[in-house]
């Protein structure tokens, strides 16, 4: 996750080119007031909370499920790991 905040070894450019939105989702307004409209980029999801950009992506698989978030503009990045496919 460093990696995706701080480019050492991917160039910034392919960094910043993967998190930009290419489908917007609907024309739904947002569900929070805190976030903005939500894409999809290059593998992730992109879109706004509070004001800063983000960058996430979620995978499930039979017992385990995954989701990371990154918010690039502050440096803060996190990833959350079960062993356990429902969440609840």
């Amino acid at each position: 996750m460093k990696e995706l905040l701080r480019p050492a070894v991917l160039s910034k450019h392919n960094v910043d080119n993967a998190r930009t939105a290419r489908c917007v989702l609907g024309a739904r307004p947002p569900i929070y007031a805190e976030t903005g409209i939500e894409a999809y980029g290059l593998g992730q999801w992109v879109g706004t909370y509070r004001g800063h950009n983000t960058a996430w992506h979620f995978g499930q698989m039979p017992g385990q499920t995954s989701y990371t978030i990154r918010l690039p503009d502050i440096g803060l990045g996190v990833g959350i790991m079960m062993n356990e496919s429902t969440l609840g």
